[in-house]
């Protein structure tokens, strides 16, 4: 994996969750950014116009939820890998990368799968 690959952008507003996902993947390699909402997301995307993330993108968010921010992706040049956390949503994206769907609660191993096959 190249060092861009390696980036994680973790859109989750459930802090704890946040903060356990960005430990568990720091300590896996991962360059790791965090976002309560979509909005959020989108200005740290903005941030680094360049870069590709792989997005670990909640659904149900305050804000602006996941499938808003999946619309804005579409809408963008650079394409992101994307790997939705869900606990019962099903998500319809003609033009954005979705590596993965996992169900929440979500296993570790399966989601060190789901990145290591996105990134």
């Amino acid at each position: 994996m190249n060092g861009a690959s390696r980036q994680v952008l973790i859109v989750e507003d459930d802090l704890d969750l946040r903060d356990i996902l960005k430990d568990l993947l720091s300590a896996e390699g991962y360059r790791v950014h965090t976002a309560s909402n979509g909005e959020e997301a989108l200005r740290i995307l903005d941030e680094a116009p360049g870069d590709r993330f792989v997005i670990l993108l909640d659904m149900m968010m305050p804000v602006m939820d996941g499938a808003t921010l999946i619309q804005h992706l579409n809408a963008r040049p650079l394409r992101h890998r994307v790997v939705v956390l869900t606990a019962d949503i099903e998500v319809e994206a003609a033009h954005t990368d979705i590596s993965a769907m996992l169900p929440k609660p979500f296993d570790v191993t399966a989601l060190k799968a789901a990145l290591a096959s996105a990134a």
